[in-house]
């Protein structure tokens, strides 16, 4: 094995395997296995947060009302999307500050495609609802949620102690 080889568990997203000069042109078994892995993340955390909704409106929502639901579980869910991820982000064996802010903003893009797909081709909702769900002035906290999720993967590895950078 050449030296400079990272060991298991400190692969960074920004290098490929024999570090940054030789990069090799196809995809290593490192990156398919990310790769993989941050998909099951996404699908994980949408299953995560769709039996959320479906909880908030059929037991939250009747009992203190549907926009003081919606408020509170912007914590819930944005609780519950910390839990999985600080199991699952380990497991990446993402250490820098860079490729966790990325998995970050992967998951937040993937969260609100789903979110915008779900209402509007599964619920069949009309597209300003569906915009309002994001603006805060409108009462609808999913965009904060949205950009706390982005940094849900660094914080989990600050808190796991294993940044490198």
């Amino acid at each position: 094995m050449p030296t400079g080889v990272p060991s298991r568990g400190q692969v960074k997203l920004d290098q490929s395997y024999y570090g940054t000069k030789n990069r090799l042109t196809a995809p290593s078994a490192v990156t398919v296995k990310l790769v993989i892995n941050l998909m099951a993340l996404c699908l994980t955390l949408a299953g995560v947060e769709t039996l959320h909704g479906i909880f908030r409106n059929l037991v939250i929502a009747p009992r203190i009302g549907t926009r003081r639901a919606k408020r509170l579980s912007i914590i819930t869910g944005t609780l519950l999307l910390f839990i999985v991820c600080f199991f699952w982000i380990p497991l990446l064996g993402l250490q820098s500050t860079g490729s966790l802010l990325w998995v970050g903003l992967c998951l937040a893009v993937f969260m609100a495609l789903f979110d915008i797909g779900l209402g509007r081709y599964i619920i069949k909702l009309k597209w300003r609802v569906i915009l309002k769900d994001f603006d805060p002035r409108q009462g609808n906290y999913l965009l904060i949620g949205l950009l706390a999720l982005a940094v849900i993967p660094l914080l989990v590895m600050k808190i796991h102690g294993a940044i490198l950078d």
